[in-house]
């Protein structure tokens, strides 16, 4: 805001008369400033005359006093609504008074939450917070969180940001960075990091025996094929989260496959971890959707059997196999709790059961883990 006066006008409002005996050409100055800054930054004004002139500058409770044509003076900001009063005179006696507004608010401070350590396999959820966005507080623009080198979609509600990630099952860090940036109106950037361990679950390898039957499933390329069409599926479409509520477990009955249990099939030398769990159950049982969400594929395939795949947005998704009837299609809404199909045990499989996967770009994780996680918000 700019009100310029003339040395008369000020002085009424001061409660005194005065007539200007000065001649000459009319004195006339320009005053440039940012009428918004950053609390305790310097910030610069700067003063532009048609003739030399004495200047002084009142912000505050600095003053500072400058002779030139042309000056450039520094203050610091200070908190609040503050005027500055600039009075320039010159050789002449011509006086003229320039004030302005100026608004000095707050630089935001950022603070990163996330456990001390993750077990490998495990989700996790990063939090940013920083300060209330009152009058005095800087507007924040952008949000940045990093797991590693690996960007972080990030969801904005009110005062924090915050993450989902997990850690690959087949990586082999012992440690993971995360940095949490934000930028607010004035281009300034806050950055804080934490490192976090990286944690090992101790699960024995389980040697799989099968029928001759099954074996047939194990044929290398019809498993490349069938993860080639599955990975496409696993929730990089959707950026926007498609649940409100809180995730459930979408059959009832005992663990018999721990999630990242090393497992050696017959015949293959390598061992492969668990990248679901399985839930044993009768043949028949309902399996409910785990939350609400597209079906982005549904079909038989030679080693999961029956499969559903739900996109639940935000990268997530779950995938239920061995399915022995599948009762949703392609390109369906789902809700929570919803039946999608029934136990089996198609595909390669011992016994009738639930597969259960739960993905995060396609990375796979604990369902359980997930399930803990406060994710409602």
């Amino acid at each position: 805001m700019c009100r310029r006066i003339s040395l008369a006008t000020y002085l009424v409002f001061a409660g005194w008369f005065s007539v200007s005996m000065a001649t000459g050409n009319p004195l006339e100055i320009s005053v440039q400033v940012q009428e918004q800054v950053l609390a305790d930054e310097t910030f610069p004004v700067f003063v532009t005359a048609n003739a030399l002139v004495s200047v002084e500058l009142e912000y505050g409770d600095d003053i500072k006093k400058v002779t030139a044509h042309d000056s450039r003076t520094l203050f610091s900001g200070q908190p609040g609504l503050q005027n500055l009063t600039v009075t320039a005179r010159d050789n002449a006696g011509n006086t003229v008074i320039e004030i302005r507004e100026i608004n000095a608010i707050r630089a935001q401070k950022v603070e990163i939450h996330v456990a001390d350590s993750i077990y490998r396999g495990d989700p996790y959820v990063i939090r940013l917070s920083w300060e209330g966005l009152g009058d005095q507080d800087a507007w924040v623009e952008a949000v940045q969180i990093l797991a590693g080198d690996q960007e972080l979609p990030v969801f904005v509600s009110g005062t924090s940001g915050y993450a989902f990630g997990s850690i690959d099952l087949v990586s082999d860090n012992r440690v993971i960075s995360f940095t949490g940036r934000i930028v607010d109106e004035f281009r300034e950037e806050r950055t804080v990091e934490k490192t976090v361990r990286i944690l090992e679950y101790a699960h024995p390898v389980l040697n799989l025996e099968f029928g001759s039957g099954n074996l047939n499933s194990l044929d290398l390329k019809e498993r490349v094929i069938e993860e080639s069409r599955l990975r496409k599926d696993y929730g990089d479409g959707r950026i926007d989260r498609l649940w409100q509520s809180s995730f459930r477990v979408p059959v009832i009955g005992p663990i018999t496959g721990a999630f990242g249990q090393g497992r050696r099939y017959p015949g293959l030398p390598e061992i492969y971890p668990h990248s679901g769990v399985d839930i044993a159950a009768k043949t028949g049982t309902e399996i409910l959707a785990t939350n609400s969400g597209v079906v982005v594929e549904t079909g038989f395939f030679s080693i999961r059997g029956g499969v559903v795949v739900i996109d639940h947005g935000a990268g997530l998704s779950s995938i239920y196999c061995h399915q022995s009837r599948m009762l949703v299609e392609t390109g369906d809404w789902v809700n929570r709790g919803q039946v999608i199909g029934y136990v089996g045990s198609t595909g390669l499989s011992t016994g009738p059961h639930l597969h259960w996967e739960v993905r995060l770009r396609g990375v796979p994780m604990n369902p359980f883990r997930w399930l803990e996680l406060d994710v409602e918000h």
